[in-house]
């Protein structure tokens, strides 16, 4: 199976290294039960390498994703390396962040020798940490061009040439800013093109501003958002990524030497510390932070995409049990989209008539990990397991280019199977499949105060009932599949990450860091915050703030 061969197995609840442990159960035991079992990761060479107990559900959060790395890296230090994720919509960005910094090679090598589980940890910790000094590193790239758009648009006066008594005189102006040479690079091509080739100018230049100008506030209200084409090329947003990622994992134009002195000077003495402490460390003369800026700027300038090994080629699995979601539409659902766009491009009036029984869950992720996971989801048995599709094995690139594509900045997306995305916002709290995976602990990254209506209101426009949505997300039924997601975590990492400016970097990363934990797990008590029935709505089973 070569690559494929998963680092870790399910065999019965328990996971085990192939050829290494040997555990064979007959049944499958009761999943609200916890597996005192640990995870034996495996190393990129199939060695046997260190203990690591915890998986991570990253629960997207738009442009505010970079809560999620000061949660990890907490966590980390708290709990010891993590040894799988999933997540979908932006926190497929981190899924795919955490296998990246899994696959860095000098996690395990300390100055040429075997590291410490100790020093694993606190190298992998510090690499989460170090993301909030890579500020310009493009992850929010996408939401700055939108309001880039958005202002310039305003700027020109979009609206009221459109208005005016020659409208044509206002889609000429939007196609010059579409087409600007500073922000061109990360705008979707197909906004261009259907404005050259529209039956109706006008009517789709009106609606193209009206979905710009809303494409921040998330919400759906109806269904142009999933037939219109949205200001994202996500193609070229997964490049900016991949860079990242590549950084991370040792790709390329990698300075390993540096690295190694910076994890050295930085990782174990920084074990407990957030990131503006740690970056304030002594590091051969200079400061962490200082150091870890100069090997960050050094590789992104000499990286080039055309030539040097990159992550977004690499498979989903290939260091990291990883598992990306996003909303699946199938069955009849695919010919309603199909006319549905057909009519929008085509300046009809659109509707969308899906039975939401046509909508399921995705997941991407290694073919066996797949294998394991359909094998063992059923024995959920909640609205939300029912709902879990295959998509499949595929590389990076064509993964991140999709979850995060939600409607408001994306229209949905054909798939090659010829089913069709609608976005990763579906299952925002990825208990089940982790532990479907054999994950004895599972630890959600996780907001609180619920649902939100961005979710609810796609959902709605893919068919579902008030039932529907309640069989789905009502936080005050223990039967719904959101709440089943928290009672089945062993922990949630309950931030309250609306609450800093969607671009208070520092604030985000200060809220990741040490919110509060809803746990009955006693060996996850020792997290300061760590408590049971904190009563907080959307984070403890059954609260649900009303």
């Amino acid at each position: 199976m070569g690559h494929r061969i998963r680092a870790l197995r399910f065999v019965a609840g328990l996971w085990w290294s192939l050829g290494l442990v040997g555990v064979a159960v007959a049944d499958v035991p009761d999943p609200t039960v916890p597996v005192e079992v640990s995870l034996a990761s495996l190393d990129i060479n199939g060695e046997v390498a260190y203990q690591a107990p915890i998986c991570v559900g990253i629960r997207g959060n738009g442009p505010r994703l970079w809560a999620h790395y000061s949660s990890i890296a907490r966590i980390i230090d708290e709990y010891g390396a993590i040894a799988g994720a999933a997540g979908g919509s932006s926190g497929s960005i981190s899924v795919f962040l955490a296998e990246s910094i899994n696959a860095n090679p000098l996690l395990r090598d300390c100055d040429g020798r075997s590291c410490t589980q100790g020093e694993f940890n606190a190298r992998m910790s510090v690499l989460y940490k170090s993301l909030e000094g890579l500020q310009t590193a493009g992850l929010i790239a996408d939401v700055l061009a939108v309001l880039e758009l958005v202002e310039a648009i305003s700027a020109g006066n979009i609206q009221d040439l459109l208005d005016g008594d020659d409208p044509l005189a206002g889609v000429e102006a939007l196609l010059d800013i579409l087409q600007d040479a500073d922000i061109q690079s990360i705008i979707n091509p197909e906004l261009v093109t259907l404005l050259l080739q529209s039956p109706d100018p006008v009517f789709h230049a009106n609606d193209i501003v009206a979905g710009l100008q809303a494409s921040l506030s998330f919400q759906v209200t109806d269904p142009l958002p999933l037939v219109r084409p949205g200001p994202i090329n996500f193609a070229a947003f997964a490049n900016l990524v991949g860079r990242l990622a590549s950084f991370y994992a040792g790709y390329g134009p990698f300075d390993a030497a540096g690295t190694q002195s910076f994890l050295s000077a930085c990782a174990v003495a920084g074990r407990g510390l957030d990131w503006p402490a740690v970056s304030q460390l002594p590091a051969d003369g200079a400061t962490c932070g200082e150091r870890f800026a100069d090997l960050f700027d050094s590789y992104r300038d000499a990286f080039d995409p055309q030539t040097d090994r990159n992550r977004l080629d690499d498979p989903i699995g290939l260091y990291l049990p990883a598992l990306v979601t996003t909303s699946v539409l199938q069955g009849a659902a695919v010919g309603e989209f199909e006319q549905a766009k057909a009519s929008y491009f085509a300046a009809q009036p659109v509707t969308l008539d899906i039975d939401f029984d046509d909508v399921g869950f995705g997941y991407w992720g290694a073919a066996g990990d797949l294998d394991v996971v359909m094998e063992n989801i059923a024995q959920f048995d909640d609205p939300k397991s029912a709902r879990f599709t295959s998509l499949g094995e595929d590389v990076w690139r064509n993964i991140v280019s999709v979850s995060p594509a939600e409607p408001g900045l994306s229209r949905a997306l054909e798939l090659p199977d010829g089913r069709v995305s609608a976005g990763g916002w579906s299952d925002p709290v990825p208990t089940q499949v982790l532990k479907a995976l054999g994950c004895p602990r599972v630890i959600l990254v996780n907001r609180r105060d619920g649902i939100g209506g961005f979710t609810t209101g796609v959902a709605a426009q893919l068919g579902a009932s008030d039932d529907d949505l309640a069989e789905q997300y009502d936080l005050a039924s223990t039967q719904s599949g959101f709440s089943k997601s928290l009672s089945q975590a062993d922990g949630v990492w309950c931030t309250n990450w609306d609450a800093p400016d969607t671009f208070d970097i520092a604030g985000l990363f200060a809220e990741g860091w040490s919110p509060p934990m809803e746990t009955a797990d006693r060996k996850l008590l020792t997290y300061d915050n760590a408590a049971t029935g904190l009563g907080i709505a959307g984070c403890t089973p059954g609260a649900s703030g009303e």
